[in-house]
């Protein structure tokens, strides 16, 4: 990973710093504060943002879900869906990008309820798109850029 990153430009690795330091500050806050304290950083409860894919995001997307999904997977602490849904919502609403988070639950085969959150952009999703389509929503919250 170390060599990796130092293989790509500089921009892409400012990126990575970025992700490294919110990602960090995600966790912390997942483990510091009670979610009513989180719940209104992450955008209006209850609404969310168009489905419309706007173009001139696409490049700036891919970098931010390169730059979280390689992260995530190498920091010392777990960057679960929620740190990373937090992360990624910080990383959009400095570049005035719209989106959506969804919290959604669901039973396991033993009957263990189940937390996932995800993040929305346009028709695509950002961070948690690994089963998030399993979980049945529970909450939303919309960032209108």
């Amino acid at each position: 990973m170390i060599l990796k990153f130092f293989t790509q430009k500089g921009a892409f690795q400012l990126l990575v710093l970025e992700a490294v330091i919110l990602l960090f500050i995600g966790r912390m806050s997942v483990l510091l504060f009670p979610f009513k304290w989180i719940a209104p950083w992450l955008g209006e409860f209850n609404k969310e943002t168009d489905l419309i894919d706007d173009d001139s995001y696409r490049k700036k997307l891919a970098h931010i879900f390169s730059a979280i999904h390689a992260t995530s997977k190498y920091t010392f602490w777990k960057s679960n869906c929620l740190a990373q849904a937090l992360c990624c919502q910080w990383m959009l609403k400095r570049r005035k990008i719209p989106y959506t988070i969804y919290m959604g639950v669901r039973n396991d085969k033993d009957k263990q309820l189940l937390a996932h959150a995800w993040t929305r952009v346009g028709s695509k999703i950002v961070t948690g798109a690994f089963q998030y389509q399993r979980y049945t929503v529970t909450g939303k919250f919309a960032h209108f850029a």
